[in-house]
């Protein structure tokens, strides 16, 4: 029988904590793989935000988004949406389903990276309270 046959009633506490370990790890590769792709929206949230209409205002927004959060650059992107389109075409309307998804996606990156983190003591789960 190995170790993880064993009933977790019979592990010591070297195998708790050792399981505990890896569940970890493999708990924080994963939330940094969303960070990693989170980072990526963002970045391309920024290039497609300062050159709207073409760039036209590419240095104006630059120097605008540069302050901004994440929800702030978007309540932007679809003020510019409005000034620029306001016609309701298909378009627009992907536009505003994007928008309201990258809403959504910010809101789950800022529940997982503002909210306390466990591990269960024999490494079977993780736990997060936001």
């Amino acid at each position: 029988m190995t170790d993880s046959e064993k009933p977790y009633e019979e592990w010591t506490a070297a195998e708790m904590f050792a399981a505990r370990k890896k569940t970890e790890r493999e708990a924080a590769s994963l939330l940094g793989e969303f960070l990693f792709e989170f980072g990526r929206l963002e970045m391309a949230q920024g290039l497609c935000l300062v050159w709207h209409d073409g760039g036209h205002e590419l240095e104006s927004l630059t120097i605008k988004a540069s302050d901004l959060s994440f929800a702030d650059r978007l309540d932007l992107m679809a003020k510019l949406l409005e000034k620029s389109s306001g016609n309701g075409s298909k378009k627009e309307q992907a536009y505003r389903s994007w928008i309201d998804q990258a809403h959504e996606v910010r809101k789950i990156r800022n529940k997982l990276a503002h909210g306390r983190w466990g591990v269960e003591a024999h490494g079977r789960c993780v736990f997060h309270a936001s």
